[in-house]
């Protein structure tokens, strides 16, 4: 299974070699093993969802533009 093999495997060897100060051999094998080579655009994952929750401000906001 490719993704237990990316959770399992590569990203702990790359987690130890920032954890030990190799930058550059991380950013290699990322860029090898798991960056896409595209010739338009960026790709990217989304990591999880943010919830924002302000208190001093009352629910009553109708001026909101998104």
């Amino acid at each position: 299974n490719a993704i237990k093999f990316l959770k399992d495997v590569l990203f702990s060897e790359i987690r130890n070699l920032i954890f030990n100060g190799q930058y550059d051999e991380a950013q290699n094998l990322a860029n090898q093993k798991i960056i896409a080579e595209r010739l338009h655009g960026a790709s990217y994952q989304s990591v999880g969802n943010l919830e924002l929750d302000f208190f001093e401000i009352e629910n009553d906001v109708d001026d909101i533009f998104n």
